[in-house]
């Protein structure tokens, strides 16, 4: 008799680990073979995550009618085509199961392949002959997708060998065996779907967009088919490419107080014990974001003159996730602390003096310390214009000074640069730019008396900053 019949069977869905309501019993069969002869013995199991308890209790159903059954497993000892039906089982607490449906045949010769062919599994494919055969010098031979694959000989199974996902394909066996005196030749189909031993892993983060000083926990989610949830599987997490947690049973990578250094793309890699299946994530992207950005320092006054108030405020924002840090704020002089940390960004110089001038920094910092950063220096002139003749008397000679810090960006001291100096005498100019730093008077005359202004700017900049006005008061000669 040639059977030509192909069988297909749908995999049972992977339990959801992620939702306790979806997760339900399953029934096995021992042998777990896809098809069988008539007359072989068949035993049901109802498996179950919970099935643990003692005294627990099942109910099993053949096409939704309630069996008399309610222990966990129960035997066919010789199935007929009549135990061709759908059988479910349930326990107290659980759903009931998906269908399941014994395959019995009255062929002549069976392809016994498992019902589910995993990925990582060693296959050796038989070709068995019904019961009542003598296979005393049978002989089988093989193709798949119609192709040979083992010609006829006396071996009658085929060894694939470890399953990925070439073993996909429709295999047939042909067999010569004896019945009742005679040869006769059978065969048998089926189309074997490699069944995936665990999801295609997917990589979860804890929170992203993340930022620096929280912690990170990344966690690798897969799902065991649940007729392989013993076996045990191992995990790895990989950044931009590279190890940054080995093999472990863990499913979790934990990152403590990240830094802006944790950013990059993320993904993880299920493998089985024994390594014969594994799977990587796809990558996901981390972008660590700042705690707060890089503190800037700025002045009240441009320039800043001799007797004004000077304030010098460092900014900085805060990032969004962590609007409720508390940041500490710290200024420094030429390296030198002007003022410790404190909750204030500000610091004040009242009446500033030519000392003032230099180089000025902030500093700012997180709770805990676990953030510090400087702002880039600002370089701040105290401008001063000095009378060189006190008290100034009519008929004597007057200079005026125009004097720039030493430690100045401006000052020749610092590099080849040549600054340039003008006067002026209530807003007129009376000394055009020039390198000579003073206005010199030979004879002060009263008319000379008034505010007096110096300009200073470089040779190869328009840049100019003024000084503060200074009153200049000649006073007669009494004589």
């Amino acid at each position: 008799m040639l059977c030509d019949t192909i069988w297909i069977f749908r995999p049972i869905l992977a339990l959801d680990t992620e939702n306790p309501d979806v997760d339900r019993p399953i029934v096995s069969f021992t042998p777990d073979w896809r098809t069988m002869f008539y007359n072989e013995t068949l035993t049901l199991s109802c498996l179950h995550p919970s099935s643990v308890q003692e005294n627990e209790t099942y109910t099993w159903y053949r096409d939704n009618n309630k069996m008399d059954i309610s222990t966990q497993n129960f035997t066919v000892s010789s199935i007929q085509l009549y135990d061709r039906a759908n059988y479910k089982c349930q326990t107290r607490t659980s759903m009931t199961s998906e269908p399941v449906r014994p395959h019995v045949i009255t062929d002549l010769a069976i392809l016994r392949v498992s019902r589910y062919v995993f990925e990582g599994d060693i296959l050796n494919l038989t070709c068995d002959s019904r019961l009542d055969m003598n296979t005393t010098n049978a002989k089988a031979s093989f193709t798949k997708n119609y192709k040979v694959v083992k010609s006829m000989n006396y071996e009658t199974y085929l060894f694939v060998g470890k399953v990925d996902r070439s073993v996909d394909g429709k295999y047939r066996c042909t067999k010569k065996a004896i019945l009742k005196n005679e040869i006769k030749d059978s065969d048998y189909e089926e189309l074997i779907e490699v069944t995936a031993l665990f999801s295609p892993p997917e990589l979860k983060i804890s929170a992203n967009p993340i930022s620096v000083g929280m912690d990170m926990t990344l966690t690798c989610v897969t799902s065991l088919h649940p007729f392989r949830a013993d076996v045990e599987l191992q995990f790895a997490f990989y950044r931009d490419g590279w190890h940054v947690q080995g093999f472990g049973s863990s499913n979790k990578y934990i990152l403590q107080s990240v830094q802006l250094g944790d950013s990059g793309e993320y993904s993880c890699e299920v493998r089985t014990l024994m390594n014969s299946v594994k799977k990587i994530s796809k990558q996901q992207p981390v972008l660590i974001q700042e705690l707060f950005t890089s503190p800037e320092i700025t002045v009240n006054l441009h320039p800043v003159v001799e007797g004004a108030d000077m304030t010098l405020t460092c900014h900085t924002a805060v990032s969004p996730l962590r609007q409720s840090t508390r940041l500490a704020f710290a200024f420094y002089k030429d390296g030198k602390t002007l003022q410790e940390f404190s909750e204030s960004n500000k610091y004040k110089v009242s009446s500033a003096q030519l000392e003032d001038s230099g180089s000025y920094t902030c500093v700012v910092k997180s709770s805990f310390n676990l953030v510090t950063k400087i702002s880039k220096a600002v370089s701040i002139d105290v401008q001063v214009l000095k009378v060189k003749n006190a008290p100034i008397i009519e008929g004597e000679p007057l200079t005026l000074s125009c004097d720039v810090a030493l430690n100045s960006a401006l000052n020749p001291l610092r590099g080849s640069t040549t600054l340039k100096f003008a006067f002026y005498k209530d807003g007129q100019k009376i000394q055009d730019f020039s390198e000579l730093p003073t206005y010199e008077m030979k004879i002060a005359m009263t008319k000379n008396s008034g505010n007096y202004t110096c300009n200073v700017k470089c040779s190869l900049s328009d840049v100019v900053r003024a000084s503060q006005e200074l009153e200049v008061s000649v006073q007669g000669n009494e004589e």
